[in-house]
């Protein structure tokens, strides 16, 4: 299904920043509310790829034929909405959100493919070891994807017991407080797409649900999208368990001392069964860098960027090495004067060099740890970035958006 302008008949595309279906053609622009798809509305059905260039009969692959062409489309078993690769023309696969539960809420894109690229050139340039390769990315690898939601409410309640560590002087000892309490998880997302992996899409929160809207094909004209492969209760077991995760992290907060420990916890929840399908946006980036692939996210809503990207070590490890010889050479330079110092000079100006000394020892170490944290983080994302069930959600796309 292609949404024609009601002016000249050209395609039309839902443009983020108008909140209107838009004619590239001559510059029309329609309300979403002037393209409901009507009752009983029925297109020619897909057909299995087997069927139509012989093989297996098990290839989950189907054909469909692009209504602006007549060319044939491929898409994969969750797709709803693609480019033709051949005229370009956003398709809607109608027939497939037919034959499924409908989605019944939608967040239309607010952040545009001009304004991703910018966030996204702005992030990479501002990191000092990233390759110029990666920085100078072409924007045509940019995808806008509408990914499938599953909305749940949670209603949590708990009461543990914690262990903690209180220091008092030189030793210390064992305290157990105990906590209860009661939260309502409000609108709590969960990804309702098997290739994108929980960890990647909590990375793409928050969402405002406030600005939701009911479900309607023009939004996903000039997108592609996907359909949810996750059963409800499997979205319901993860929402109970994030649950669980954002309540212990709030009540280990309030607790006193280090080495928080639940010793002991009775949670009980009540959780919506039938949780609301919603489609929310997203702005991919797939790219290459030394025959391994990297994806970059891109909050369609509220621009936030997510996912790391290999960096240039031999300029890191250049960098590290001329700063530990700086420092080393000022340590060594302050130390010999406190050596020459040390024969007549006042005891309070020894005193000085040592501290300015013990306070560059001790700050080159606290440096070097934040460093090794940052570090740790930078290749968890990193190896979220180049998972390949993520890669292969943008690089399996029909070419053309």
């Amino acid at each position: 299904m292609i949404l024609s302008c009601k002016n000249c008949g050209a395609r039309i595309k839902y443009d983020p920043r108008s909140n209107r279906l838009q004619c590239e053609y001559c510059d029309s622009s329609f309300d979403i509310s002037e393209y409901q798809v009507k009752v009983g509305y029925h297109e020619e059905g897909p057909v299995l790829e087997s069927e139509v260039y012989g093989g297996q009969d098990d290839m989950e692959c189907q054909i469909y034929r692009c209504s602006a062409c007549g060319a044939e489309i491929s898409v994969n078993s969750v797709e709803a909405s693609t480019f033709c690769v051949y005229c370009g023309s956003p398709n809607v696969v109608f027939s497939r959100i037919a034959k499924v539960k409908r989605p019944k809420k939608i967040l239309p894109f607010m952040i545009t493919k001009q304004q991703a690229e910018m966030l996204i050139r702005k992030r990479l340039n501002s990191g000092f070891f990233i390759p110029n390769e990666i920085k100078n990315f072409h924007a045509e690898l940019i995808r806008g994807i509408y990914v499938p939601y599953y909305i749940t409410n949670v209603a949590y309640r708990d009461s543990m017991v914690v262990k903690s560590r209180i220091k008092s002087g030189k030793s210390s000892y064992s305290i157990y407080s105990l906590r209860s309490g009661y939260c309502i998880f409000d609108r709590m997302t969960t990804d309702a797409s098997r290739k994108l992996s929980d960890d990647t899409s909590v990375k793409l929160e928050p969402y405002n649900m406030v600005s939701l809207r009911d479900f309607n094909e023009g939004y996903l004209t000039g997108f592609y999208s996907d359909i949810s492969d996750v059963e409800p209760i499997e979205a319901c077991n993860t929402a109970t368990a994030r649950s669980k995760e954002l309540f212990n992290a709030a009540v280990l907060d309030t607790v006193k001392g280090s080495s928080k420990e639940i010793i002991n916890q009775n949670p009980e929840f009540v959780v919506n069964t039938e949780p609301m399908k919603a489609m929310l946006p997203a702005w991919f980036l797939t790219f290459r860098y030394k025959d391994r692939p990297y994806t970059i996210l891109v909050n369609g809503q509220t621009g936030k960027v997510v996912g790391g990207v290999p960096w240039n070590k031999e300029l890191f490890i250049g960098v590290v090495l001329v700063l530990g010889i700086i420092i080393t050479l000022i340590a060594m330079a302050l130390l010999g004067a406190l050596l020459l110092n040390s024969g007549g000079h006042s005891s309070s100006s020894n005193q000085s060099t040592g501290r300015l000394i013990a306070a560059i020892v001790v700050g080159s170490f606290c440096a070097l740890g934040a460093g090794i944290t940052k570090l740790k983080t930078v290749l968890k994302s990193i190896r979220l970035t180049s998972e390949s069930s993520l890669t292969g959600y943008v690089s399996k796309r029909q070419n053309g958006g």
